[in-house]
């Protein structure tokens, strides 16, 4: 997909701005709103009224990642319960979450906890990732130790995937199955329609960019349009201010680092199913670390299968967990 990424964008382009259309007027009929803005898209209706312990939480992780098979499960316990994780919520502490990682140690995953789905989503995210790093960094050099961007995050979408897919089908969540579905729509949301969103405008920033000198105004013009266009659904209320949201967008001066998420998160949509029946194929690929390339990787998962089966199969799912989530 990488290789030829404009041409991938442009060709899915108008299939993702109805995917993400289809988001808002779920998202919209959930919270039983005549018009919607940006700031109802992240509105979780029932998060205050569910709080959610650690150790509620490490269970329900752990319990969930039965689909990465049993020795990806027993290492995500050494993680969950051996000290992997910082989840102290104290003043000064970053509020995001995120996972360091140094040559023969267990990586470090610091979650400011508060009690949310969320932090349940970015628990799942975060020690899937650290799993997956783990078995490289324990089984080679530290040139080959450190997994790549790409296959971190497919680790991740996956953790995030398994989960979604626990809750929606485990009837314990039944009290909370509207806030669960809200979440999945979120995680579908961010962790796809984004990333496709600042994908688009890096590319129109590059076409314009190479024929003249960018000014403010021509940024904050192809920032605008291209979130306008997959909003563009009957009584959106646009937020003209938002023309300037990507003054604090920090991914936008990391060139493709997007693009990454969309690769990442398409091949573990594609893949979840793969994974669970080739356990023993997958650990002793993520033990090779960064002997074996991404391309080697996800062949050896995928079967070296065109992307664009890869990719219509991943949209298909994203349909079914939509349609999941209106029931």
């Amino acid at each position: 997909m990488c290789k030829n990424a404009k041409e991938f964008l442009i060709h899915y382009k108008s299939i993702f701005v109805d995917i993400n259309k289809k988001i808002v007027e779920v998202k919209k009929s959930m919270l039983c709103l005549d018009t919607i803005g940006y700031e109802d898209m992240y509105f979780l209706s029932g998060e205050l009224e569910y709080n959610i312990s650690i150790d509620e939480a490490k269970q329900i992780v752990l319990e969930s990642f039965s689909k990465f098979g049993t020795e990806f499960q027993q290492i995500t316990k050494k993680a969950l319960y051996e000290n992997w994780i910082d989840s102290e919520n104290y003043d000064g502490k970053h509020s995001g979450q995120r996972s360091y990682s140094s040559y023969r140690s267990h990586p470090y995953i610091t979650i400011p906890w508060n009690g949310r789905i969320d932090d349940l989503f970015s628990l799942a995210h975060e020690v899937a990732g650290a799993v997956g790093q783990w078995f490289a960094a324990e089984n080679q050099e530290y040139i080959y130790s450190e997994l790549s961007i790409v296959k971190v995050e497919f680790l991740s979408a996956l953790g995030m995937l398994y989960l979604s897919e626990y809750l929606l089908e485990n009837r314990n969540f039944n009290k909370i199955e509207k806030l669960v579905k809200a979440k999945v729509i979120d995680f579908l949301k961010d962790s796809l329609m984004v990333p496709f969103e600042f994908s688009l405008i890096e590319m129109e920033l590059y076409s314009k960019g190479v024929k003249q000198k960018l000014i403010v105004d021509d940024i904050s013009d192809i920032w605008y349009s291209v979130i306008e266009n997959f909003h563009d659904v009957p009584n959106f209320e646009e937020m003209r201010i938002n023309r300037y949201n990507w003054v604090r967008h920090d991914h936008l001066y990391l060139n493709a680092y997007d693009f990454r998420y969309i690769e990442s998160f398409l091949i573990a949509l594609s893949s979840s199913e793969k994974v669970t029946r080739k356990n023993d194929k997958f650990i002793k690929l993520l033990r090779l670390g960064e002997k074996v390339t991404d391309k080697i990787f996800f062949d050896e998962i995928e079967g070296k299968r065109e992307s664009i089966f890869l990719v219509n199969e991943a949209i298909k799912k994203v349909y079914n967990l939509l349609e999941e989530c209106e029931k």
